[in-house]
C-alpha cells in the first residue's frame, strides 16, 4: 500500500506514540498476510509491520507500538471478525460508524476496504 510506514526494531520509537483509531490483526496462520498488524492513526497515517516476518520485533517492542494487543483496555475496542484469521479492532469512539458502513459486507470484503471505511470516517 502506498504511504504506509514499515515499522522496524531500528525505527519504530520515532513514531511513538501513535494515536491509534483503528488496526488490524492477522494471526500467525492467517490468510492474506499472516502476522500483519496495519495502523490507521488519528491524522490518517498507516503503519505496517509482521510479527512472523519481523523477528526483530520483541514482544515488548510490539506493545509499545500497539498497546491494545496486551489485552489491556479491551473496553476502548470494538472489534470486528474479518474471517480467515484477521481481526478489526476500532477505537471506541469511531465504532459505531465503523460497525454501520461494514453492515452487510461479508468478512473478505471488509478484508480489503476497512482502511477506506476508517480513512472516510476520520478525514471528515
Amino acid at each position: 500500500m502506498k504511504n504506509m510506514i514499515k515499522l522496524s526494531e531500528s525505527n519504530y520509537k520515532k513514531y511513538l506514540p501513535i494515536n491509534i483509531m483503528a488496526f488490524s490483526y492477522a494471526t500467525s496462520g492467517a490468510q492474506g498476510d499472516p502476522g500483519a498488524v496495519k495502523i490507521i492513526d488519528n491524522d490518517g497515517k498507516i503503519y505496517y509491520f509482521n510479527y512472523v516476518d519481523q523477528p526483530d520485533l520483541k514482544e515488548n517492542e510490539i506493545y509499545e507500538i500497539c498497546p491494545p494487543l496486551k489485552g489491556e483496555d479491551n473496553e476502548k475496542w470494538g472489534t470486528i471478525y474479518m474471517g480467515a484469521g484477521n481481526t478489526l479492532f476500532v477505537n471506541e469512539p469511531i465504532f459505531p460508524e465503523v460497525k454501520d458502513k461494514a453492515k452487510g459486507l461479508r468478512g473478505s470484503e471488509l478484508y480489503q476496504r476497512w482502511r477506506g471505511i476508517i480513512l472516510s470516517i476520520i478525514k471528515k
